[in-house]
């Protein structure tokens, strides 16, 4: 509502909004009384004067309003209504006042039951959901109840909606399902939750990424931690990657090793379907990528042969090498430690 037009098409009709949404009764009682506005007249946008008093808490405007004989259904271009607004914004009192005025909770319920859940009002989820909001409506990028309470932490909603019929496999447009956001997000409570409501931990997003892939990424130490209890994939993944690629790239050293001991293949290569100039910076990224991997792999006990850990690339390039031409100072530091004692071992005997 904060970008709403406050130009209406009279001085009354402006009076009827105005009063509305500051909570002046007086005027508001006074223009209802005059005959001359249209009580639900809207703004370019579709908002009525009632939307506005539902959105600010004025409980006493909202009430003259609806017995005046204002529409509690009428929805915004937006497709929301007062009951969205008042939800958005917490005011249980009146959001209960327009339940039991008419509202119609089949077709226009679930909207306002989204925007509760994402407040993580949860008296107001509680008895949207007693009436028949329905927990599974999704907005137009696909979004839902579940998703966007998983996505905001409000682990008291995720429960109360999983209870009352919310889907845990239900995706937004992109693939993203409540367990893939909520590990992007790191919360670690949410994604047990989820997994023990029977969520799929290797549901991919359309581009391929798991939630574990996510998580690594992210850096997410606790919520690799609850993944790994219910054995993700550990392989490469659609999109060519593994989630122990994705920890090594963004140096999450602590998952890096977590993956390790659970079995991830320290020398598994990616895969590039197409070479692209993306594909030739991740390439170059992928420099960094390969040491860190050698580095974490010998700190967790792994006992091998130096020669196992020098990989050398299509050109016959070390990581060390490589990480030269591209002056990875860090990585050169590390490694040179690392592989001082083979410098001495001619190119042709190395593996």
């Amino acid at each position: 509502l904060h970008h709403m037009s406050v130009r209406k098409e009279t001085h009354d009709d402006n009076l009827l909004h105005n009063s509305s949404s500051s909570g002046d009764v007086d005027t508001l009682q006074q223009v209802l009384n005059s005959g001359r506005v249209r009580i639900d007249c809207c703004d370019s946008e579709g908002t009525t004067a009632l939307m506005l008093a539902s959105a600010q808490g004025h409980f006493c405007c909202v009430r003259i309003l609806v017995e005046a004989g204002a529409d509690v259904n009428i929805r915004r271009k937006s497709g929301t209504t007062a009951l969205f607004f008042a939800a958005e914004e917490g005011h249980l009192e009146i959001a209960c006042f327009l339940l039991q005025s008419g509202f119609d909770v089949v077709t226009n319920g679930g909207m306002a039951l989204f925007i509760a859940a994402q407040g993580n009002y949860i008296t107001i989820v509680k008895t949207f959901l007693e009436v028949g909001c329905d927990p599974n409506y999704s907005m137009s990028d696909g979004s839902h109840s579940l998703f966007v309470a998983a996505q905001n932490g409000h682990l008291e909603v995720v429960k109360i909606l999983l209870q009352n019929g919310a889907d845990v496999s239900k995706a937004r447009n992109d693939g993203a399902t409540p367990l893939w956001i909520s590990c992007q997000m790191g919360h670690a409570s949410i994604v047990r939750e989820l997994l023990l409501w029977g969520a799929n931990v290797d549901e991919a997003r359309k581009d391929g990424a798991t939630p574990l892939f996510k998580a690594s990424h992210k850096g997410h130490t606790a919520v690799v931690e609850e993944l790994l209890e219910f054995d993700p994939c550990l392989g490469l993944l659609a999109n060519g990657e593994t989630a122990l690629h994705a920890a090594c790239l963004f140096g999450h050293q602590e998952i890096a090793k977590m993956l390790i001991r659970a079995g991830a293949d320290v020398q598994l290569p990616n895969q590039v379907r197409k070479k692209t100039i993306v594909n030739c910076i991740s390439w170059c990224f992928g420099v960094c990528q390969r040491a860190r991997v050698l580095l974490i792999y010998a700190s967790v006990g792994q006992k091998y042969k130096l020669s196992i850990f020098i990989i050398r690339s299509v050109a016959g390039e070390t990581p060390l090498q490589l990480a030269e031409q591209l002056g990875y100072d860090s990585i050169i530091n590390l490694l040179s430690k690392f592989i001082q004692p083979a410098k001495t071992v001619s190119k042709e005997t190395i593996l």
